[in-house]
């Protein structure tokens, strides 16, 4: 590794930046990657040095040594994904694949097609049941429309820490690191509360329903407000595992101030939402989300974000915005008529 001069990323997905982040830090190397790729992977690499974040641009030659490296931009499911080409005097290399998602199609379908459960595939049996397809779009496609517009909603967020510099960009992504301690719990408590109430709701038990409604409300408040209040109490050593810059970590000390005492709405929100989404009603929480997480943030940052002087006000967006989302998830769960969308 000490051999090494640079870190160059091809897209954001995990399996390829996992420890970028780790082998920069450690070596001092700098990481090259798109504009793209850089806004989506930068929570998951931590803090980066300010000098060794380096944005290219694809068709545009940059150099490392006596290497012309030429990105060019590539099809997949990525945010700006690129491929490389490197010229050394008058030897030139390059190589881009994109099959992997077809190998493991073809290698799980010759699973199917020859396990001895009750799950097997018959080619011959394969058939279009309109009904229940129906069903999974209704309440499938909602989700994932309220989740693609999110993510790009997050990627104008992430463009507006960018707009502060290097520093407030590694602070930043070495926080949203630690985020994950609150959002992946959320989340995952959200998905249980729909399968809860999805089964009861179909059994008929509508006060089982409503019980498992405040449960997932105690639980994700309880846990939220303790888990934001430790972070809080050990933001300083925490966020030096991640940088030994004082400046960076001044960053996510103000992004933690933000954060961590809030994330109770958050779960307020996404509770509240798993738990309608159970009973079939998917669209409602989809508009919620997608007013509170995204329409909204995104007039923040047009129209009231220039009266902020400093980083503060992109920051305070995401307590606000949360917070707006509950107020409305309690509005819909409390005057709404979810209870019986489907009797």
């Amino acid at each position: 590794p000490a051999a090494l001069s640079a870190i160059l990323i091809t897209h954001e997905h995990s399996d390829h930046v996992a420890g970028a982040g780790i082998l920069s830090r450690k070596f001092d190397l700098p990481i090259y990657a798109t504009e793209g790729t850089w806004n989506a992977m930068a929570e998951k690499l931590g803090a980066v040095s300010a000098k060794n974040i380096r944005v290219i641009e694809s068709g545009q030659d940059f150099y490392i040594g006596d290497l012309d490296i030429s990105p060019f931009p590539l099809p997949h499911d990525a945010a700006d994904p690129c491929g490389y080409a490197f010229t050394c005097g008058r030897l030139r290399a390059a190589i881009a694949t994109d099959i992997s998602q077809l190998v493991s199609c073809l290698l799980s379908l010759r699973f199917l097609l020859r396990v001895e459960d009750d799950y097997r595939v018959r080619l011959r049996d394969i058939r279009l049941h309109g009904r229940m397809a129906l069903r999974i779009i209704r309440v499938g496609l909602p989700t994932g429309i309220q989740n693609m517009v999110i993510s790009f909603s997050n990627v104008l967020v992430q463009s507006s820490v960018n707009g502060y510099g290097a520093v407030a960009m590694a602070g930043f992504a070495a926080y949203m690191k630690i985020d994950g301690f609150n959002i992946l719990p959320v989340s995952s408590i959200s998905m249980a509360a729909t399968t809860f109430v999805g089964q009861n709701y179909g059994a008929g038990r509508l006060d089982r329903v409503k019980r498992s409604v405040w449960v997932t409300l105690a639980i994700g408040i309880i846990y939220t407000l303790c888990t934001g209040a430790a972070l809080l109490a050990g933001q300083d050593a925490i966020l030096h595992l991640f940088t030994a810059d004082e400046a960076v970590v001044t960053y996510g000390k103000l992004a933690m101030r933000w954060f961590c005492p809030f994330y109770f709405l958050l779960s307020i929100l996404h509770g509240l939402a798993g738990a309608v989404r159970g009973t079939g009603a998917s669209i409602p929480p989809m508009v919620v989300l997608l007013v509170s997480l995204c329409l909204f943030r995104v007039v923040w940052i047009q129209f009231l974000l220039p009266f902020f002087s400093g980083i503060e006000g992109v920051f305070i967006l995401y307590p606000v915005s949360w917070g707006l989302g509950a107020l409305l998830m309690i509005l819909y769960a409390w005057k709404g008529k979810w209870m019986e969308y489907h009797t």
